[in-house]
């Protein structure tokens, strides 16, 4: 199977499940964003700050 055969499929795969789009490119001298990090659920963060805290 060729490269443009595969992307073909792949376009075409991601058209069925509505990812259509583009993007465009970055502007000059800008900074890649960094992840996102999604706040943790009440009682996980009530954990993790015993842990740091040393309350074990």
């Amino acid at each position: 199977m060729h490269v443009t055969q595969v992307l073909d499929k792949l376009l075409a795969l991601a058209a069925q499940q509505n990812v259509t789009g583009t993007v465009g490119p970055a502007e000059p001298g800008s900074e890649p964003a960094g992840p996102v990090e999604e706040p943790l659920p009440p009682h996980h963060q009530e954990a993790y700050d015993g842990i740091t805290k040393g309350h074990f």
